[in-house]
């Protein structure tokens, strides 16, 4: 069975923590408003900054969910991306 994607906004990003929270565009069932991460969810390994729209996955961690495979959504501009 598929982990379902879902997109959001990170919404807080703190660096000497390595942490930060994503609040997703709509409801996520058993989940908080925003959902922790932690730098090594981030799809690539790079910090994502404040603002910027993500997709992610998540998982149960310690009880409560937090997003996994945290990604930047490409700006609709690019066009060596597609959007579909």
């Amino acid at each position: 069975m598929a982990i379902p994607t879902y997109e959001g906004v990170i919404v807080t990003w703190l660096p000497a923590r390595h942490y930060g929270f994503i609040c997703p565009d709509s409801p996520i069932p058993g989940c908080d408003m925003e959902l922790f991460y932690h730098s090594s969810d981030l799809f690539n390994g790079q910090p994502i900054p404040k603002d910027t729209r993500v997709t992610f996955q998540t998982r149960l961690f310690k009880g409560r969910y937090k997003a996994i495979n945290v990604t930047p959504i490409a700006p609709a501009s690019d066009p060596g991306v597609s959007r579909e």
